[in-house]
């Protein structure tokens, strides 16, 4: 477990998680620390554990598949880590929170409500023990929000899915395609929120904080305004927030002690547009990127819509 963990370190994790390809010099520039102190510091959160490794998050629309989560509660309230591990068996298996009472919060991407009704049942024959208490339904696969991706974008997303951090430079001699060509699709994916660099995380090993996730359902009606708000509220102690589905928002807080987790849970029942909540506790976070490796493929093996130059 990391020792002395400071706001530096929070504010790291912060702006990694929401680019994890940012170079040390820029986090430098916008938190008042040198390059070589936050490389330094980003080296110490990975020795630790803190930081387990770096993922690539595509928009999942443009894959024509949604995000689901379970939330699982435990007659016994306690998880078994051998049947965690058995979730890699199935296919559409993206993440899992294990929670410190012995919750367990599964994600998994599927392409219609009836297949996420079948993985739930499918997961339950494996947690036998759990019962699922909450839904939520990322409602993600809307046509109109979808954008087709060339083959050239496919091919970089595959490779980034592998090395998130990989630079520019040896992405382009991995793909035979021009540096600059290589430099104008990444920006271009990322500016237009295609895919998202982010981090794999493990809140348990952050010494000094307490470590809590936060599901909020917003009134559709008062969503921007209220997610707003939320943000704000939070900003100097969440680590990422991502949208999640319409009218949800997910946010990853770190608190020096209970009553300060008290006092934010307090300020979410009373803002106006916020229905309800889920708060909990992680002790741990296991991640799989094979059902998203699967739908890029699946994509790419499809017959190409158009075509772009790959010339510098």
């Amino acid at each position: 477990m990391i020792q002395d963990m400071d706001q530096h370190d929070i504010q790291i994790l912060t702006q990694l998680s929401q680019n994890a390809r940012l170079s040390s010099e820029k986090i430098g520039r916008s938190i008042g620390l040198t390059g070589n102190a936050v490389a330094n510091r980003i080296k110490k959160l990975v020795r630790e554990g803190v930081i387990e490794g770096f993922r690539m998050i595509p928009k999942f629309e443009n894959l024509e598949i949604s995000t689901y989560a379970f939330y699982l509660e435990n007659k016994r309230h306690s998880v078994m880590c051998g049947k965690i591990e058995e979730l890699f068996d199935l296919p559409y298996f993206y993440t899992a929170i294990v929670c410190i009472e012995g919750s367990l919060l599964v994600f998994t991407l599927a392409n219609s409500i009836k297949q996420a009704q079948i993985q739930e049942r499918q997961i339950l024959s494996i947690l036998n023990e759990f019962e699922v208490k909450r839904r939520f339904h990322a409602e993600y696969t809307t046509i109109e929000n979808r954008r087709t991706l060339t083959r050239l974008d496919l091919r970089i997303m595959l490779t980034l899915l592998e090395e998130p951090r990989l630079p520019v430079s040896e992405l382009s001699k991995k793909l035979g395609v021009s540096a600059r060509t290589v430099n104008r699709r990444l920006s271009k994916l990322i500016e237009g929120r295609d895919v998202k660099f982010t981090l794999k995380l493990q809140p348990s090993k952050i010494k000094d904080f307490i470590p809590y996730y936060l599901f909020v359902n917003l009134g559709r009606s008062s969503y921007n305004g209220t997610k707003i708000k939320l943000i704000e509220r939070f900003k100097d102690y969440s680590i990422w927030y991502a949208n999640f589905g319409e009218d949800k928002l997910m946010l990853s807080v770190c608190r020096r002690d209970l009553s300060e987790i008290e006092r934010d849970l307090k300020a979410v029942e009373r803002m106006v547009g916020c229905e309800n909540y889920l708060s909990i506790f992680p002790s741990k976070i296991v991640y799989n990127d094979a059902p998203v490796k699967s739908a890029l493929q699946a994509l790419y093996e499809k017959p190409p819509i158009r075509q772009i130059s790959v010339s510098g």
